[in-house]
């Protein structure tokens, strides 16, 4: 990830071995995401406005809320990851895909990683986690 000269790591964000190798694939397949940016730039911009405690309500990197077991999607304009909040300001990503997959028909759906997420969230044994909306488990920081 590669913040600006001015840019202080605020957050912390972390992702399991299968997130990491998600991406990596996805960048080194050459695959073109529509729109103008490519995966990789998408992929460190949401990484780089998650921890440089940019707002995540509007922008190229937005995030949203968990609906069911405490997962929630941060997204970019083709990328969807999914993870939970430890606690305020520090999210764990462990499911992720192209959002032009989890739009066609058929699997994985967007339930589908997010009960991959919860799965995942259990096996690491993650016991506590923060359950809230996006002010108190990301408070924008100035």
């Amino acid at each position: 990830m590669v913040l600006g000269p001015r840019d202080l790591p605020l957050r912390a964000l972390y992702w399991t071995p299968g997130v990491s190798s998600w991406c990596q694939q996805l960048v080194q397949s050459g695959e073109v995401a529509s729109g103008m940016l490519s995966y990789e730039l998408q992929l460190n911009q949401a990484f780089a406005d998650f921890v440089s405690g940019r707002p995540l309500a509007s922008g190229l990197t937005r995030t949203e809320p968990p609906r069911n077991g405490g997962i929630w999607k941060l997204h970019t304009p083709n990328i969807r990851l999914f993870g939970w909040c430890v606690e305020p300001q520090t999210l764990v990503l462990a499911a992720c895909e192209k959002a032009s997959v989890l739009k066609a028909a058929g699997k994985p759906r967007y339930k589908d990683l997010a009960v991959h997420a919860t799965v995942e969230r259990r096996r690491l044994n993650f016991k506590d986690w923060h359950i809230g909306d996006i002010r108190s488990a990301f408070p924008a920081i100035n």
